[in-house]
């Protein structure tokens, strides 16, 4: 998913915005969705984006990994979510050769 926010430590990234590529991996358990072939036995995938977009187009985070953290909690309240993880990743206004910088964290249930 790409959605164009103001993040970053940098002023100019908080006043001209830049995209952001979010990468989300849930997991769950969905067999009652494999067996039924029902949607609203699944997790809608629309929730997904909508939850993502909400936190990228929203107020502006210092860190990517404040970015990342803040949709992989909201994808773990969602209906059968056990585990979230979520990559983000931009392309800073740095000189140099790179292609983006990208963070990755994991929301889960905590046992014990």
């Amino acid at each position: 998913m790409v959605f164009f926010g103001h993040h970053g430590a940098l002023a100019a990234e908080r006043e001209l915005g830049q995209d952001f590529t979010v990468d989300v991996t849930v997991e769950g358990d969905w067999s009652t969705a494999r067996r039924s072939d029902r949607l609203q036995d699944a997790l809608d995938y629309r929730v997904v984006w909508e939850a993502a977009r909400e936190i990228v187009e929203g107020p502006p985070l210092n860190l990517l990994e404040a970015v990342a953290d803040r949709i992989a909690l909201r994808l773990r309240t969602l209906p059968g979510v056990e585990r979230a993880e979520v990559a983000v990743a931009k392309h800073p206004p740095l000189r140099g050769a790179f292609r983006t910088f990208r963070v990755m964290v994991v929301a889960e249930a905590h046992t014990g």
